[in-house]
């Protein structure tokens, strides 16, 4: 957006979105999304950084605040002024944390400005509508002398702006990550969404290509970080039986399940073969040699 902010017929006061401020630490955007090119990448500077996208807003998003830091507490705590705790069964943050503030826009009405007719005061004729004063209360005009005649000058509308609520604010963003081309990172990856009131997990992440992973949030205005769900089976660090003892492990999102395999009945927490504890069944334990004192049986294993 291009303007003359003082009738001089020139355009020192141009201002034009979005204006993207960039540091090692912190990048920060400010977008207007009428002119805002979507799926415009956003990073902090730097080799590695990990990149970000608005790929589209609703319509009823005028305005965007896209504020990117390092996920590591020394600069959550320095930009944001908070800390994100990683949920249990996920691994660290694997790229830099977004926080969205996303706004709607309202321009007040009101009466259309008069300019004065530029007598001057305490000539013949004068009027509360004489001088080069702006008369009413139009936001879209200011009044300036301009080839010796009042004239009424075009300025830009200011509009209110208002923290975006459901509904019909939908946002649909984008992460890159260099580990999108692992197998199964899309059934890893989570995203999880902050607020002041706590997190949430994101639902419905889809593969956008090249590295690219979307999903659309319909309360936009949070703090988002991404994570991978760590496999515990693939890994060893479950507690299920092994699997020569019948045991099964199932990884799930966040955690994993214990069962039995095909043959094995889950038994008190134990797999046990299908039919072992069918019927009536008595163990006689008796001492191979002779005793002078009480005993007792400790265990008892059976195959």
């Amino acid at each position: 957006q291009t303007y003359d902010d003082d009738g001089d017929g020139d355009s020192d006061g141009a201002v034009q979105f979005p204006k993207v401020l960039m540091a090692s630490h912190r990048t920060t955007a400010v977008i207007e999304t009428g002119k805002y090119e979507y799926a415009t990448e956003l990073f902090r500077p730097g080799y590695g950084n990990y990149r970000w996208r608005i790929a589209q807003a609703a319509p009823s998003v005028s305005h965007m605040l896209a504020h990117l830091s390092a996920a590591t507490t020394t600069w959550t705590q320095w930009n944001f002024g908070r800390t994100y705790t990683v949920p249990t069964g996920y691994r660290q943050w694997i790229a830099d944390v977004l926080r969205l503030e996303v706004f709607t826009a309202q321009v007040a009405t009101s009466l259309a400005a008069v300019c004065g007719d530029g007598d001057i005061e305490g000539s013949a004729g004068f009027s509360a509508l004489d001088g080069c004063s702006q008369i009413g209360t139009d936001r879209e005009y200011v009044c300036r002398w301009v080839g010796g005649a009042c004239t009424q000058i075009p300025t830009p509308v200011v509009p209110d702006l208002t923290v975006a609520t459901p509904p019909d604010v939908s946002i649909t963003l984008q992460f890159w990550s260099a580990l999108a081309s692992e197998a199964n990172f899309l059934a890893n990856a989570a995203v999880y969404r902050f607020t002041t009131a706590g997190s949430t997990a994101v639902t419905g992440l889809t593969d956008a290509g090249e590295g690219w992973t979307q999903f659309v949030v319909t309360d936009p205005s949070a703090d988002y970080l991404v994570t991978l769900n760590i496999d515990e089976c693939a890994e060893g660090t479950h507690n299920c039986e092994a699997p020569e003892d019948g045991g099964m492990c199932t990884d799930t999102p966040g955690g994993f399940t214990c069962g039995c395999v095909t043959g094995f009945d889950l038994v008190d927490g134990q797999c046990v073969a299908a039919g072992a504890m069918e019927g009536d069944q008595y163990l006689v334990v008796y001492p191979t040699k002779k005793l002078t004192s009480g005993w007792k049986v400790q265990e008892v294993e059976a195959y």
